[in-house]
């Protein structure tokens, strides 16, 4: 049989261009994060859910990030890294050529410079687990400063029922907050946040099919449950500027935990 992700994406005759001006730029540094009702056409959007469902269909292929190292059964939120190592026509969609564009519009930085790395997301029906308050960046190596932006495309409609993007306005601004993980347990991969936060301006971010989100590496933000007969499914990329070592690194001992919890598990 063929793979659909092989194949590659739809022929799309019409280039579809997708660039932002500078109020949308002035935006995004004042609240951390930009919404762009339109970044793909529904047929490329229809291929990449194809692809989605391809590559999860190989439990080998992603994890749990709510559930203990190497649980398979009663999955909460799912995840996979570098989904472009099995498809890398991914680079090829219209998407990724206009994610990465206005990526180098907002870190003002070379389109031709950027690093790129992707993640997909399923939050299944009826049982996906919230994603907490959380920094992208509390996931990264403590010993570089970094210049990055995440990307967030859902592959159906998103609102507050199946978990769409929800941010705290300007919380970029406040410096890398610390950061626990869920449940108080180091062998799960979420995080959260730990410490009080007033999230009493967060914005929700429904989008329609083919709208995707973007938001700093620093801004607070968070998806609800899936509360929908349907899986909410999810593409991410994150661009950076290649990140500068530091002379001290930041400490991150919520990282150090899961390292610890990463060597100990089936001792005993």
């Amino acid at each position: 049989m063929t793979s659909v992700a092989t194949a590659g994406p739809p022929r799309n005759d019409d280039v579809f261009v997708v660039e932002i001006d500078e109020a949308q730029v002035r935006r995004f540094h004042e609240q951390g994060f930009l919404v762009i009702d339109r970044i793909t056409t529904d047929e490329e959007v229809a291929w990449l859910a194809e692809v989605w469902d391809e590559l999860f269909a190989d439990r080998r292929r992603w994890f749990d990030v709510a559930r203990p190292f190497g649980a398979l059964d009663d999955v909460s939120v799912g995840q996979m890294l570098f989904p472009e190592k099995y498809a890398p026509a991914l680079r090829q969609t219209t998407y990724f050529q206009n994610a990465r564009r206005i990526a180098a519009a907002l870190l003002a930085h070379e389109q031709s410079q950027l690093e790129a790395w992707g993640h997909m997301v399923l939050k299944p029906a009826r049982c996906g687990r919230e994603t907490p308050w959380h920094q992208d960046e509390s996931y990264w190596e403590p010993g570089f400063d970094y210049h990055a932006i995440g990307a967030w495309l859902p592959l159906e409609d998103v609102d507050g029922d199946n978990g769409c993007m929800c941010f705290v306005p300007g919380s970029h601004r406040s410096g890398l907050l610390p950061h626990r993980h869920i449940d108080h347990d180091p062998r799960l991969h979420l995080l959260e946040v730990d410490v009080p936060i007033d999230t009493s301006s967060r914005v929700a971010a429904p989008l329609r099919l083919g709208g995707a989100t973007f938001h700093h590496a620093r801004t607070l933000h968070a998806t609800a449950a899936n509360r929908t007969e349907r899986p909410r499914r999810a593409f991410a990329n994150e661009f950076q500027a290649p990140p500068q070592p530091r002379r001290e690194p930041i400490p991150k001992p919520w990282l150090d935990d899961q390292k610890r919890a990463w060597a100990e598990r089936g001792a005993g």
